[in-house]
């Protein structure tokens, strides 16, 4: 008993566009014999009681649910991403795991990029320029000197804001 779960990324799920479920699951497990067995071995694998096959990038609720650069992109592009607007005045901050230099595709990146947004929003509240051309990594800032206001119900009363 036991679980096999394959993550196809782009380029290479590309090739799984228009094909059964059916399909993709007799093809995934066709590249997992040729790992596992030698070419003249006769053992197959069995066949699984239940499978899943996910299309992220035709889902409209997630639409590739997480972002891809593709050959020719440059290294500091998720950093225009992250570029509030207008750039003179800002009102709309980015966060996301595209807008992450070390966290591309994974939920680090988004954690990190939510609190590099965040701080840019309270520093802006407090009359403070954020300069996004140099805020790769949140860590790397330094601590704000001032104390994020929390509602007297909150649990959190009387915290200083994370360092």
């Amino acid at each position: 008993e036991g679980v096999i779960v394959a993550h196809i990324w782009p380029p290479y799920a590309y090739g799984y566009q228009g094909q059964s479920d059916e399909q993709v699951v007799s093809k995934i497990l066709g590249t997992l014999r040729d790992m596992m067995y030698p070419p003249n071995c006769t053992s197959t694998l069995p066949k699984p009681l239940d499978a899943l096959v996910t299309r992220w990038d035709t889902d409209p609720h997630s639409l590739g649910s997480y972002s891809f650069h593709p050959v020719g992109s440059e290294r500091m592009d998720p950093l225009a991403l992250a570029a509030p607007h207008p750039r003179s005045s800002p009102r709309l901050f980015f966060a996301g795991e595209a807008t992450s230099l070390l966290g591309q595709q994974c939920v680090t990146g988004a954690v990190e990029s939510g609190r590099r947004a965040a701080r840019a929003v309270a520093g802006t509240a407090h009359g403070e320029s954020f300069d996004f051309s140099n805020a790769a990594f949140s860590w790397d800032l330094p601590p704000p000197p001032w104390d994020v206001p929390r509602p007297a119900s909150s649990s959190l009363h009387n915290r200083k804001a994370p360092k």
